[in-house]
């Protein structure tokens, strides 16, 4: 403690500012300011050149990892030397308070003085109108500290809150169970302790937040034995009675009453999706949420730290349906919990996950791309992930029916709805079917693919024959995308339409634009014919030339 003259009262506080650490859980920086002996509010004094953030300021910053309170007592103001000043012990056994705080703070400033109260001492803190208290408690000036509190017992007694908490989320948990250490803090001070030994006594002169932890592990719980043993020793020799340790884990908010008629059904036997429902909840506290969880798991004894779905829904709802699928048996868990996620198990069951098999795929009318030698196809996915295969026949000419009667192709999509299904033949059955991700197969969609025969004519120059060589030689133009040239020379006069066995595979390509053809007879005119072909050899328009050898 430390004593200065001047200020307000009866003296002026040193405020210790906390040095800041790495970040931690809240979003609040701490500094805590003792009064003694002053009858108001008080001005700060900085203690060192380079203070962190201020309450103020600091709402908004991580937490420090620890807190400096070390500095700040004060003391009346000294005639001549310093004295230290001697809290006085409170007379009777009740403290009568009044607060002015906002109800957020409710639950803050009822923790922090029941945690007083249930210690087992001699003296109680007790609400009462404003014109009957002894001690104040509300928003205050502290100098730069989160919360200012009388030493002892004098003739004006308050607690102090920082303005700056006006804009803090009281909902948080973290914040609000600060807010209650921080309380209680302080009015430890007004019983008259000021600081003790022990790093996460609640009143040791610095708060460690990554070593003296504000919540437990436990889901909706928090640490609260505020008072440690060797401080409940010290309240209760002073102030008599008998020590009553209070529970190292407290929670933070109720539990959240069970939830009723809770049932499972659906599921692969059933040939529906798994489906939970509960008696719907109107009267749940804000924030109350019914959580189901999905897990895929040997056994369901313990909800796993990962899973495959979990939703969160209003206690009202009454009902949730399993909107994914797959195989196997799953787990199945609900449980109602709080904002805090304290919660309460409505139940976990093994199913097994209802495969849903997709109805059979309703491809629009193929249309042939030349460019892709394909089809192509469009149909929309009924779910994420399920693909579209096409079924080809076994060769016996019959179309297939599923996917047992013939070999299943996986086509390649190159747009959200379009496939492509490569062309096998000029004209085929085949079975088009929708597979899941989870391997369910649908029915199939029979349809007949038949590849348009080439519709490009070439463009052919006139023949020159080449007596020396004994052949003849001709200028012809097909577009790349039109197929390959057939040429077929026919013996006499040129027919009315192409032999229906024509190989067209005469004519030797001279690499320039060229072709070299054999007349079919020497003293006999020849009929040269010239056509696209597409890939199964059907030719497109017929262009004739007749070659006369002089």
């Amino acid at each position: 403690m430390r004593s200065r003259n001047g200020g307000r009262g009866a003296g002026t506080s040193r405020a210790g500012r906390g040095r800041v650490g790495p970040a931690g859980l809240l979003g609040l920086a701490v500094a805590v300011c003792l009064v003694a002996g002053g009858a108001g509010p008080v001005t700060a004094a900085p203690t060192r050149t380079q203070a962190p953030p201020s309450a103020s300021a600091a709402v908004d910053r991580p937490v420090v990892d620890r807190i400096d309170l070390a500095d700040d007592a004060v003391v009346p103001a000294a005639t001549g030397a310093l004295q230290r000043w001697k809290p006085r012990r409170w007379p009777g056994r009740t403290i009568r308070y009044h607060e002015t705080l906002p109800a957020k703070w409710d639950w803050s400033l009822d923790r922090a003085v029941e945690r007083w109260n249930r210690s087992g001492g001699n003296i109680r803190f007790v609400e009462v109108p404003r014109s009957k208290a002894r001690l104040t408690i509300g928003y205050g000036d502290t100098g730069g500290a989160d919360g200012v509190g009388t030493l002892g017992y004098q003739r004006n007694n308050y607690v102090h809150l920082a303005p700056s908490y006006k804009q803090a989320d009281a909902l948080r948990a973290e914040t609000r169970v600060w807010v209650g250490r921080l309380l209680a803090h302080e009015l430890g001070h007004v019983l008259g302790f000021d600081h003790t030994g022990g790093r996460c006594s609640l009143m040791y002169p610095f708060f460690d937040m990554g070593g003296c932890p504000l919540l437990s592990p436990t889901p909706g719980a928090y640490e609260c034995r505020w008072i440690d043993k060797p401080l409940l020793r010290r309240f209760v020799a002073w102030y008599g009675g008998r020590a009553r340790l209070a529970p190292r884990r407290c929670l933070i908010e109720p539990l959240p009453a069970p939830l009723e008629d809770v049932a499972f059904s659906g599921g692969q036997p059933a040939d529906g999706p798994v489906r939970i429902t509960w008696r719907p909840v109107s009267s749940a506290r804000p924030g109350t949420k019914v959580f189901v969880t999905v897990w895929e798991a040997p056994t369901c004894g313990k909800q796993p730290r990962s899973w495959d779905l979990r939703v969160g829904l209003a206690p009202s709802v009454g009902a949730w349906s399993d909107p994914r699928y797959g195989t196997g048996a799953w787990c199945y868990g609900v449980e109602v919990a709080n904002r805090y996620g304290g919660a309460r198990s409505g139940g976990v069951r093994r199913i097994e996950r209802w495969a849903h098999v997709p109805p059979a795929p309703a491809v629009g009318t193929p249309t042939w791309v030349p460019a892709r030698s394909a089809f192509r196809v469009s149909w929309t996915p009924p779910d994420p992930g399920t693909r579209l295969e096409v079924v080809r026949g076994d060769g016996s000419g019959a179309c297939p029916v599923s996917i047992e009667d013939g070999w299943g192709e996986t086509l390649e999509q190159d747009g959200p709805s379009t496939w492509l299904v490569p062309s096998w033949s000029a004209s085929e059955c085949v079975a088009f079917v929708a597979v899941t991700s989870w391997g369910a197969v649908g029915p199939a969609t029979t349809v007949t693919l038949t590849v348009p025969p080439p519709t490009v004519r070439p463009t052919v120059g006139e023949l020159t024959y080449d007596p020396d060589a004994g052949t003849a030689s001709v200028a012809v133009d097909l577009a790349e995308d039109a197929g390959r040239l057939g040429i077929q020379v026919l013996p006499g006069s040129c027919p009315a339409t192409a032999p229906a066995d024509a190989t067209w595979s005469d004519g030797f390509a001279n690499g320039d634009g060229t072709w070299t053809v054999y007349p079919a007879a020497t003293e006999a005119p020849s009929c040269v014919l010239f056509a696209a072909l597409d890939d199964f050899g059907r030719p497109g328009p017929v262009v004739q030339r007749e070659l006369v050898v002089p």
